[in-house]
C-alpha cells in the first residue's frame, strides 16, 4: 500500500493482511491506527518495524516467520504485544 492509499482509506481499514509480500520494513501504520483491529504480516522479510501512535482497537499483530532485528514500538492504545 502506498502512503497515499493509507491516507485516503486509512480510517476505514480494520483488517490488514500483507503476508507473503517480501516486505522488509514496516512504517506508517499510524495513518490507520484508530481503526485497525488486526495486522497480519506473516512470511515476509521484515527486519525493521516502527509503530508509533495510538492503536486503541488493535488486538492482533502477527509477525510469524520474519527476520525482525530492529523494532521501535511507541504506542498508547496497544495493551499487549
Amino acid at each position: 500500500m502506498t502512503e497515499f492509499s493509507l491516507r485516503r482509506f486509512g480510517s476505514d481499514i480494520r483488517r490488514l493482511d500483507l503476508s507473503y509480500n517480501a516486505i522488509r520494513r514496516l512504517k506508517g501504520l499510524e495513518t490507520c491506527g484508530e481503526s485497525l483491529e488486526e495486522v497480519i504480516l506473516d512470511n515476509n522479510q521484515l527486519e525493521h518495524i516502527e509503530l508509533e501512535g495510538d492503536f486503541p482497537k488493535l488486538n492482533t499483530l502477527s509477525l510469524n516467520k520474519n527476520k525482525v532485528i530492529v523494532y521501535k514500538i511507541i504506542t498508547f492504545g496497544l495493551v499487549e504485544l
